[in-house]
């Protein structure tokens, strides 16, 4: 991946822009030697980063199961909390049921009651 820094190529260019040649040569040399310690040093390569994933994966791999745990706990408890709001929805609705039903057989008994207060009316009369 690295391209080796051409010093004898680099010199002459120093060379031709006016430097002496020693002195051109030790520039050239001094650089390729910095730029070539920098490239070992700070330059990430693709084995770099691939042992750098592959320590990785273990973690992931483990907060994959923690994430799996943690998501079927709280499934169960909204399934849980949804069983427990369907039971108290379906008691108030049975609940109402006999609210209804309790009117109903009011209103029934106060028919019957008009009706016969009525019926004895015209038999008074």
């Amino acid at each position: 991946m690295n391209k080796p820094v051409n010093t004898l190529e680099y010199a002459k260019m120093l060379e031709q822009s006016g430097m002496e040649r020693a002195h051109a040569e030790a520039v050239a040399n001094l650089q390729a030697q910095v730029i070539g310690e920098l490239v070992e040093r700070e330059l990430v390569t693709k084995d770099d980063l691939k042992a750098a994933l592959h320590g990785l994966e273990p973690k992931f791999d483990g907060l994959e199961l923690k994430l799996k745990d943690e998501i079927r706990a709280e499934s169960g408890k909204l399934r849980e909390e949804m069983r427990s709001l369907a039971l108290a929805q379906d008691r108030r609705t049975d609940t109402m049921m006999l609210q209804i039903r309790s009117l109903q057989m009011s209103s029934a008994i106060a028919a019957f009651a008009i009706a016969s207060i009525v019926m004895l009316s015209r038999l008074i009369r």
